[in-house]
């Protein structure tokens, strides 16, 4: 997987969150990677999910490609398979840390829901 994400991120890409991956690359990469287009998309979330746990993948990086697949999943795979279960738990992670849960906005979204995610959904699945 790491092949697959450094051609995601270009070496001068800055962490800004704005990535286009398109349904073409995710073929292309699951082919490379020899996976379904389902086993790509589980394989990768739980890459993501271990590499930004292990400090080597800011939130930024993993939520931006998360979105696009998202994106990609519902607009462009609509209806070809269902969405895989380790990327929708990893996605929803993601997507927490996007916004203040608490009205005073006293809360630290990414720590006090993404991570503790995280963290659930590698040892759910890693076990």
């Amino acid at each position: 997987m790491k092949a697959v994400l450094d051609e995601m991120m270009p070496n001068d890409h800055p962490e800004n969150g704005t990535f286009r991956i398109v349904k073409e690359d995710v073929i292309r990469w699951a082919v490379a990677e020899s996976l379904t287009l389902p086993d790509f998309y589980e394989k990768l979330a739980l890459y993501l999910a271990k590499e930004y746990h292990q400090g080597r993948l800011s939130f930024e990086i993993c939520d931006a490609i998360v979105n696009d697949l998202w994106v990609v999943i519902l607009h462009e795979h609509r209806g070809e398979f269902k969405i895989p279960e380790m990327f929708y738990e990893v996605f929803s992670a993601f997507d927490e840390g996007e916004y203040h849960h608490s009205k005073d906005k006293s809360d630290d979204p990414i720590s006090d829901y993404t991570d503790p995610w995280i963290a659930e959904i590698l040892e759910k699945f890693l076990d």
